[in-house]
C-alpha cells in the first residue's frame, strides 16, 4: 500500500505545482500561491484527518444492484428481434 501512496503523493506534488504556476502566472492575482496551498498531501503534524465511523447498514445501502429484468427483454427495454419462419 505504500507504493500507492507514494505515487498517489508524486501525482498530487506535479499537479500542485502546475496549479501554482497557472495561478501566479495570472496578473490579476491577489497574491502568490505557493505549491503546497494546492496541495491535499501535504498536512501538519497537527491537522489529522478525522476518523469516520459508520454502521455496515448504512454502508450496504451504497451498493448498486443491477435491476432484474424477464427473459427476453433487452437493456432498453425492447424484446429479442424475432426471426421469420422459413417458407
Amino acid at each position: 500500500m505504500w507504493m500507492a501512496d507514494g505515487r498517489r503523493e508524486e501525482l498530487w506534488n506535479h499537479t500542485s505545482h502546475i496549479m501554482a504556476a497557472i495561478h501566479n502566472s495570472n496578473p490579476y492575482r491577489g497574491s502568490d500561491a505557493k505549491p503546497s496551498d494546492f496541495n491535499p498531501t501535504l498536512r501538519s503534524n497537527n491537522a489529522k484527518r478525522p476518523d469516520i465511523m459508520l454502521p455496515l447498514a448504512m454502508l450496504s445501502g451504497l451498493i448498486v444492484k443491477p435491476p432484474i429484468r424477464p427473459p427476453g427483454q433487452l437493456i432498453g427495454g425492447g424484446t429479442q428481434p424475432v426471426m421469420p419462419a422459413k417458407k
